[in-house]
């Protein structure tokens, strides 16, 4: 057995059988954990499909204090028997209709170096690279309750993984589709999970960083600089520096910005940039920070180093592709326009 797809779901009655009509050419068996529906997933059926309550995490409660979603992901994953495990959402589907060179591909000789596989994943305007395939004999395991990352426990460093640009995703839940009070909501538990996590695990810096976009993606500015200057005083010195914390910096630029506070924030992205250059996203802040400050000219130029970055990850943070060509793109086109005005006044 090639591919099995392991999902976890809640209240997917909706969604979940398209999902499975849509992945049928790609995967051989669909592993699905129910995490405390009441709609009637559990009863779905379909030729593929294994689908079992969570032995530990059925929770009928919306957001409940205590989930964990990497825990619900690893339950999934062990019930897996293919050689390769896909981890979509039940809201995925595939941006073009190409499942069975997907599939062909994940069956080549070049699939087997590698230990995972990355594919480009869409959410309303945001596009970043995720792990959806793994081998399944190479024992990873999912941590942190939410934002869960990857471990290897069978393979030495460093762990291989294949970015593949060819094969898109779209996730179909998106801020829009939810709503703001709903997206608002999903954010604040989020945030719930990581802090409960973190009074065990205080020394967890991608989850401290995971509170920072929590607060900067609820607009809490203030809470966010606290945190982000909490975290920069407990590893921003450190040798040698985490990627991380250019990410961080990045973050508080954005608070600064978002206050008008220009000068900090270029303070913050040029530091940024000693830890991760020829990053898109830090070229395109320091681009915007000269934009609203009014300077142009400045502008105009970070926002072309942005789009001839050649490495287009963000450091310590998702490779979002925006910030290589479509937002420096509208920044440009913005400064071009009031310097027409300008010039017609």
């Amino acid at each position: 057995m090639l591919i099995s797809a392991c999902i976890i779901a809640k209240n997917e009655a909706e969604h979940l059988p398209a999902t499975l009509d849509h992945f049928n050419d790609l995967v051989d068996e669909f592993c699905v954990l129910d995490t405390g529906s009441t709609d009637g997933t559990l009863d779905i059926t379909h030729p593929k499909l294994r689908i079992m309550k969570s032995p530990t995490l059925f929770r009928e409660q919306r957001y409940p204090d205590d989930f964990d979603f990497a825990a619900a992901r690893n339950e999934a994953s062990d019930m897996a028997t293919g050689e390769w495990i896909f981890r979509p959402d039940a809201e995925y589907r595939m941006a073009a209709n190409n499942a069975g060179m997907l599939r062909d591909y994940i069956a080549s000789e070049d699939a087997k170096k590698y230990d995972a596989i990355e594919c480009m994943v869409s959410s309303g305007q945001e596009t970043v690279p995720q792990c959806l395939f793994f081998r399944r004999s190479r024992g990873f395991r999912f941590v942190n309750p939410v934002h869960e990352r990857i471990r290897f426990e069978t393979v030495q460093p460093p762990v291989k993984i294949k970015r593949h640009d060819g094969f898109r995703f779209v996730h179909l839940r998106t801020t829009e589709v939810l709503g703001p009070e709903e997206w608002a909501e999903k954010r604040r538990w989020y945030l719930k999970l990581i802090m409960r996590h973190l009074e065990s695990h205080n020394d967890d810096l991608p989850m401290h960083t995971c509170v920072l976009q929590e607060l900067v993606n609820l607009q809490w500015i203030d809470e966010a600089v606290k945190c982000a200057n909490y975290i920069l005083a407990l590893w921003g010195n450190r040798t040698p520096v985490s990627p991380g914390i250019a990410h961080v910096r990045s973050m508080l630029a954005i608070c600064h910005i978002t206050q008008g506070r220009y000068k900090e924030a270029e303070v913050e992205l040029k530091t940024a940039m000693t830890y991760a250059p020829n990053t898109p996203r830090l070229r395109f802040l320091l681009g915007e920070t000269y934009r609203l400050g009014g300077d142009f000219d400045k502008a105009e130029y970070w926002f072309n180093r942005a789009m001839s970055s050649k490495n287009r990850d963000v450091a310590g943070g998702p490779g979002d592709v925006r910030f290589h060509v479509a937002l420096p793109l509208q920044g440009l086109d913005w400064i071009r326009k009031q310097r027409e005005r300008l010039r017609c006044s």
